[in-house]
This record gives structure tokens, C-alpha cells and sequence, in this order.
């Protein structure tokens, strides 16, 4: 169920959809069959997803926010950056928040096996918390963390 629901969240809804309304059992020959329906559906490239996740068992990442960096930028934004690293040996898509007293922002981040990124976003205020998969990608330990921030 995990699979799938990442899934959901890789291609989107109306991708998988419409991969899953295009399926044939009949021309299901190749293991690539559906991969390939939902690459063209999406218009994505979830080669990485089906090799971690569905055709080959490498375990379950092992995510952690290493560091979060907000700057003051022009026109009253606040860029942040944050740092993740992905210890285990599955490349994940996980969704993360920033969140400030008024508004808050998620948008999914792809982070490589024994990787580390930098994900950066603009945001409207100081940001008070960021968080890092909300538990729908299991991992080797805890599936939700969060990093407090100090008030500015």
C-alpha cells in the first residue's frame, strides 16, 4: 500500500489514473509494462521509483534534516535552505513543509540514496518549523522529522 501511495505522490492522481484505465493484461508482457504507461501518462521519468521501489528490495532510506539556513532576501522574502541526507539505501520522494505563524508551504523533494541535498524555497515570513516526510514514506527510524527554529 506504501508503494502505491508514493506512487500517487510521484506521478500524481491523473497520471496514475489514466496509466491505471490504460492497462491492458493482455500486453502486460515486459515487467517494465506499466512503468512505461505511467512515464507517459505523468510525462515523467519514474524509472528511479520502479528500480527502488518496485523491482529490486534495497531496504528503506534513512532521512534527516542536517541543517536549515533562512536569509532575509529582497522584497521582504526569506529564502530557505535546508539540508537533507538520505543514509539508507533506497532513493525517496518525500514531502517537505515549511511552515511560518501565517502561512506554510510542501512541495515533494527527491533525495538519492547515501545523498545529501539542499532543497531551497522562497517564503513570505520567518519560517518557525520545518518537516520532512509526514510519515506516508517509511524509513529505516522515525518517519516524521521536524526541525524547530528559533523565533527571528
Amino acid at each position: 500500500m506504501y508503494v502505491l501511495w508514493m506512487l500517487r505522490a510521484a506521478a500524481g492522481d491523473k497520471a496514475l489514473q489514466s496509466a491505471l484505465q490504460s492497462y491492458d493484461p493482455a500486453r502486460d508482457r515486459k515487467p517494465e509494462y506499466f512503468e512505461h504507461l505511467l512515464d507517459q501518462a505523468s510525462g515523467k521519468d519514474l524509472q528511479w521509483f520502479f528500480d527502488d521501489w518496485v523491482n529490486r528490495d534495497r531496504g528503506l532510506p534513512d532521512l534527516s534534516i542536517t541543517g536549515v539556513y533562512p536569509s532575509r532576501e529582497a522584497h521582504q522574502t526569506v529564502l530557505v535552505a535546508i539540508e537533507i541526507a538520505n543514509d539508507g539505501f533506497t532513493e525517496a520522494e518525500v514531502p517537505v513543509t515549511v511552515k511560518g505563524v501565517d502561512a506554510s508551504v510542501t512541495q515533494q523533494v527527491r533525495v538519492p540514496a547515501h545523498g545529501r541535498i539542499t532543497w531551497r524555497i522562497t517564503f513570505q515570513e520567518n519560517p518557525i518549523e520545518v518537516d520532512l516526510n509526514d510519515g506516508t514514506v517509511p524509513e529505516v527510524e522515525a518517519s516524521i522529522h521536524r526541525k524547530l527554529l528559533s523565533s527571528q
